[in-house]
């Protein structure tokens, strides 16, 4: 990790809320003073953060949609599909957009016509001492298949987003082009199904039929069988 990284480790990783509450010695919401201080240093870190990242060149929770879609296909994302929806919640016409590069699935949509979510999932293969933890801002399991260790999972894209791909690549022994376990029970389902009565999963079936064959074949998980050990493996055919 160089100083950069380093940089935008610190200030990414920095918890306002904890850091003063470890000054004061109480909780937020027990007094006015730690309450206002806790403010205070949240809205003072959240500028210095938003300066890191520009400075860096790296994506922002303030960034504008057009802004973050050039940064995203500057780092190589190429965008599958972008599909217009309404969400009960917003006036406007809002879009959801699909995005791949090497076993990364970048999944985001808009609110209001702003960048709203963003989550990049993936599996990768991991070594044997790293199975135990993962880095900061990841989410997602650990399954041991034919011999490797599989991490499938996800991260919050919004910010950070070429900080967080570059320490998945540096942590990480291989990024799955294909993958083998599905890092979540749904990640195709914007925000507009996920706050309607639509099903966000049959809502996820629908969009992946529409994705090319051949992302849609890099994202079929392997019909796998656990050995009785929590190992997983599949048939020889």
């Amino acid at each position: 990790m160089d100083a950069s990284e380093k940089r935008i480790k610190r200030a990414i990783e920095f918890d306002p809320i904890n850091y003063v509450e470890k000054i004061e010695g109480g909780a937020v919401g027990e007094n006015g003073r730690t309450t206002a201080k806790a403010l205070a240093t949240h809205l003072s870190h959240s500028k210095e953060k938003e300066e890191i990242l520009q400075s860096e060149g790296d994506t922002t929770l303030s960034m504008e949609t057009e802004a973050y879609k050039e940064k995203v296909e500057e780092i190589g994302f190429e965008k599958i599909i972008s599909e217009p929806f309404e969400s009960p919640l917003s006036d406007v016409e809002e879009t959801a957009f699909v995005y791949w590069l090497d076993g990364m699935l970048l999944f985001w949509d808009t609110f209001d016509g702003v960048r709203n979510s963003a989550s990049i999932y993936s599996n990768a293969i991991v070594s044997e001492n790293r199975d135990t933890y993962l880095p900061r801002k990841f989410g997602g399991s650990f399954q041991k298949i034919d011999g490797d260790v599989i991490w499938a999972g996800k991260f919050d894209s919004r910010e950070a987003i070429k900080y967080k791909v570059s320490r998945l690549l540096e942590w990480s022994e291989q990024v799955l082009s294909q993958w083998r376990i599905h890092p979540s029970t749904v990640f195709l389902a914007h925000s507009g199904e996920w706050k309607s009565d639509k099903d966000p999963g049959k809502s996820q079936e629908e969009r992946m039929s529409r994705l090319p064959d051949w992302l849609q074949d890099c994202m079929i998980a392997e019909d796998l069988h656990e050995d009785g050990r929590g190992n997983l493996y599949k048939d020889d055919e």
